[in-house]
């Protein structure tokens, strides 16, 4: 009598034959002939090689399959040494029991069905503030050599990748932000090796822009004044306010546009300033714009405005008691002729 494995290699979700997947063969116990001689023919874990097998390695065919015949019965472990890139390793040692029965039979024979699940990665692209995942992204995965493993847009949901290689490292690349948020960088990981799933997340920071409305002279913040912020390419109106006594902050500008900042009227006693166009830098740092009002002159009084006219009034009077005086005089003085 002789015994005989069969191995039946499939992916644990396709259930698609696996190819190329390399197991071992050893004795788990000394393995003696059973025709009389009790000759030993292999020691306790020492590799068992049949055919054209050597140091008790096999390889899965196309198939999917590995067939082991002509073994001297007794007890043997079967355990894979080589799992297929983008799958997770499969530690189990598989015990099989070939021992002899004490009965007429010819063959003994085991049969394994194996399978194997691919590494999973779930990758999230949220908002650095309150962690939701953000649609829009643009993404994509290489490898440590640069090469591109994936490139999708990010959805509302977590993206799952998987087949990525146990044990080696990629990088998640940023290729355009959702509007209103600054470019993320680059986040690299290493896929985990016990076949848990590989956690990543790249997190993305919203623009983030204070505008002051200042005292050209003293550099302080004034109250009051009447502002909008429009889109400089299409005049749209962004936000429009009144400046307070804290820079005004407005997020979630779009990176890399220009956009103009308007005082549609200014506090009492200063100027309207100047229109001030600013363009949005790819960061999560605040950026800050500030817009200098001149104060309006002041005119300074030498004396008091109603005794100048009380002044001009009584010389203006006198004047004319004068002329009438003079007139007066003319007049006797041609009627005495």
């Amino acid at each position: 009598p002789h015994g005989e494995i069969h191995v039946q290699k499939r992916d644990r979700d396709t259930l698609e034959d696996l190819s190329g997947v390399t197991f071992q063969l050893t004795a788990k116990e000394d393995i003696y002939s059973l025709d009389g001689r009790n000759t030993l023919l292999y020691k306790k874990d020492e590799a068992v090689s049949m055919d054209i097998s050597e140091n008790g390695y096999y390889v899965t065919n196309e198939l999917g399959e590995i067939h082991i015949s002509g073994l001297p019965l007794g007890k043997y472990e079967l355990k894979e040494v080589q799992e297929l890139e983008g799958y997770v390793k499969n530690n189990k040692v598989y015990d099989i029991d070939l021992s002899y029965d004490h009965t007429d039979k010819i063959i003994y024979s085991k049969e394994l069905d194996i399978l194997n699940k691919k590494t999973a990665t779930e990758i999230s692209k949220v908002d650095a503030t309150n962690e939701k995942e953000l649609e829009g992204a643009k993404l994509s995965l290489r490898d440590e050599e640069g090469n591109v493993v994936e490139e999708w847009t990010s959805t509302k949901d977590v993206h799952i990748i998987r087949g990525l290689v146990s044990g080696k490292k990629y990088i998640l690349h940023e290729d355009l932000a959702p509007l209103g948020y600054a470019t993320a960088s680059d986040v690299t990981f290493t896929v985990n090796e016990d076949g848990s799933v590989t956690k990543v997340k790249m997190k993305d920071e919203i623009t983030k822009v204070d505008i002051s409305k200042v005292d050209a002279t003293t550099g302080k913040e004034i109250e009051g004044a009447k502002l909008t912020l429009k889109d400089k390419e299409t005049g749209e109106v962004v936000e429009s306010w009144t400046s307070g006594k804290e820079p005004h902050r407005i997020e979630g500008l779009t990176v890399s546009k220009t956009y103009v900042l308007h005082e549609d009227l200014a506090p009492a006693g200063y100027n309207v300033a100047s229109d001030v166009e600013f363009t949005i830098s790819d960061t999560g740092e605040v950026q800050k714009v500030v817009m200098k009002d001149e104060a309006k002159p002041v005119v300074v009084k030498t004396g008091d405005d109603s005794n100048i006219s009380f002044y001009v009034a009584m010389g203006m009077f006198a004047l004319g008691l004068i002329v009438c005086f003079y007139a007066k005089r003319k007049y006797g003085e041609k009627n005495d002729k």
